[in-house]
């Protein structure tokens, strides 16, 4: 890994952005899916900013049991992990190769790509691949592990910390995220806390401050991401005590 944070912008890098997947897009594709019963493969790439181009002139020391005895120093043509800019140069890399194939990129959502009957939905070094015609996805399989080192995942089962299960027969399926959350219950003490089926909060006016102000953002930031994802019935809760992230109170 690179130290990055000893770039300097504008020398060493410039732009950072690396468009991801909306989640809406994600809700949007697998309730099509459902629907019209899609096949839903998953594919991952491997150590894939490792592909992207470096524009700038970057160096870096011999990494250590790759000395050679001198000070000389190393000029990078790829990037690696630990740069600024590598998120945003595979994701160049990777739009690149796309648009190779003859997709084109939708514009409500730069992660979605589109050839024919096939959808190809990414998320940094993840894919999700939809179609009414498996032919189709095997056949991008093997045109994308020509380019990069993939791994074929099958169908889809988990996306981004959530978990995706379907009933091909009913025509129906469930975004949901039951290992994310006992992981944050555990993680924050809370796997015997009272369950309640509408979480709410009272507007707080205690003036004994909570001293852990890093864990408290922590717990929050977990619960605004499950918020996020797939648990929109505790948005009242979540949004009350993020309003407390930087000054939050015992009773927070």
């Amino acid at each position: 890994m690179v130290g990055g944070h000893r770039q300097k912008e504008g020398i060493d890098f410039n732009e950072t952005f690396a468009p991801v997947i909306k989640h809406t897009s994600i809700r949007i594709l697998l309730g099509l899916a459902t629907v019209l019963n899609w096949e839903v493969h998953q594919m991952d790439f491997v150590t894939a900013f490792l592909n992207g181009c470096i524009e700038e002139n970057i160096y870096m020391k011999q990494p250590v049991g790759y000395e050679d005895g001198t000070e000389r120093v190393c000029k990078l043509n790829k990037s690696l992990y630990g740069l600024k800019q590598a998120p945003r140069q595979w994701n160049i890399e990777l739009d690149s190769s796309m648009k190779r194939l003859g997709f084109q990129r939708i514009q409500a959502d730069h992660s979605v790509y589109k050839r024919r009957n096939l959808i190809v939905a990414v998320y940094v070094d993840d894919c999700i691949l939809a179609s009414k015609s498996l032919e189709e996805i095997e056949e991008f399989k093997l045109e994308v592990q020509k380019m990069y080192k993939v791994k074929d995942l099958g169908e889809l089962k988990i996306i981004v910390g959530m978990q995706w299960k379907r009933n091909r027969k009913e025509k129906t399926s469930i975004l949901y995220q039951e290992k994310y959350t006992s992981e944050i219950l555990e993680r924050f003490g809370m796997t015997e806390c009272k369950l309640a089926s509408t979480p709410a909060v009272k507007l707080i006016t205690s003036t004994e401050n909570f001293k852990d102000i890093d864990l408290y953002q922590q717990a929050v930031g977990c619960l605004i991401y499950l918020n996020t994802c797939t648990r929109p019935d505790i948005s009242l809760a979540v949004s009350l005590v993020a309003r407390k992230m930087s000054n939050p109170s015992m009773d927070d």
